[in-house]
Parts: C-alpha cells; sequence; structure tokens
C-alpha cells in the first residue's frame, strides 16, 4: 500500500511541561524602569509563550507551566527571552535547552539556564512520553541517521512512513 497520504505527519513522541519558575539578573532593556520579560520556548513550528512579567529583571513566573509536543528528544528546544514593550520587543537572551537525557514520569529536572546574554532562567522540567521508550530511542537513532537492526518489521515500518524517509511503493 502507498503511504503518500501519511507522508508530513508530525509524530509526537511526547509531551514536555516546563515550569517557569524565575528569571535572574536578566538584561534591562528600558530607559524608563526596568524590562518586561517574557519567555518564548520553540520547537520546530511549535511555540510556547509565557505571561509578561511587568517591569522586572528579577521575574518570579510563579510556576507557570507550559508545554510542548515533541517529536524527537535529540532536537533541543529553543529558548527566546524577550523585553515586550507598547512599540517594541527587544531581545534578552537566548538559550538551548537539551531534552536528550529525560526520561518519562521522572522527577522535574530543575534547571537554571544561562542566556547568552546576561542572567539566567530557572525552569523545570517533565517529560511524559506517548510511546514505549524503546520506540523512542529507536525513533531517535533513525533520525540521526543510525541504522536500527534490533526492531521488529511493524517499528521500522511506522517509523519509516512518520518520518517520511522512506516511501514504500507498489509497482
Amino acid at each position: 500500500s502507498s503511504s503518500s497520504h501519511t507522508e508530513g505527519l508530525v509524530q509526537t513522541v511526547g509531551i514536555l511541561t516546563i515550569k517557569l519558575i524565575k528569571g535572574t539578573k536578566l538584561k534591562n532593556a528600558d530607559l524608563i524602569g526596568q524590562s518586561d520579560p517574557q519567555v518564548i520556548f520553540t520547537n520546530g513550528r511549535q511555540v510556547a509563550k509565557s505571561k509578561v512579567i511587568d517591569d522586572t529583571c528579577n521575574p518570579d513566573f510563579k510556576g507557570e507551566n507550559l508545554s510542548l509536543c515533541i517529536e524527537s528528544k535529540s532536537i533541543p528546544i529553543k529558548m527566546h527571552v524577550v523585553d515586550i514593550d507598547t512599540f517594541s520587543e527587544d531581545v534578552l537572551g537566548d538559550a538551548e535547552l537539551s531534552i536528550s537525557g529525560l526520561k518519562s514520569g521522572a522527577d522535574l529536572d530543575v534547571r537554571d539556564i544561562p542566556l547568552n546574554t546576561e542572567g539566567s532562567i530557572t525552569i523545570a522540567l517533565s517529560y511524559t512520553s506517548l510511546v514505549e521508550e524503546k520506540v523512542d530511542e529507536e525513533l531517535d537513532k533513525l533520525r540521526s541517521g543510525q541504522v536500527c537492526v534490533d526492531c521488529g518489521n511493524k517499528k521500522i515500518e511506522w517509523a519509516s512512513v512518520s518520518l517520511g524517509a522512506w516511501r514504500s511503493e507498489e509497482h
């Protein structure tokens, strides 16, 4: 059977929950008062934005929870911190989060992430897998070009369809 109708499908392997705790000594981009920071997480086309915290370089995000669907744990999450003003948006800093080591159902992974400018953002990550961990790992290997030998045929087929890497066409 042709798999063309499933091409371009994004296969979610898990959900990443980001608990925003605080920002520390963020860059001040405002002439009057202090920055109004917002944290934006992106994963491919997906975007999750925090609330804006007014007039502070040390924002308390009060444990705000944001979620992203994960297609591959080997792709880092991008974190972008901006100062939101009425007419402009200044960049306060950027960082990348590696999530490859997160295990489904494990305790919160608390991290203080330094920005590439100044200051840091403290977050706690948790990951919920939607597929068996084994399949999850094999998919990551396939995505990074490592060949998977010990999968059953079904898993290989499922992985290849969702990745759009191979096409099975009958002649």
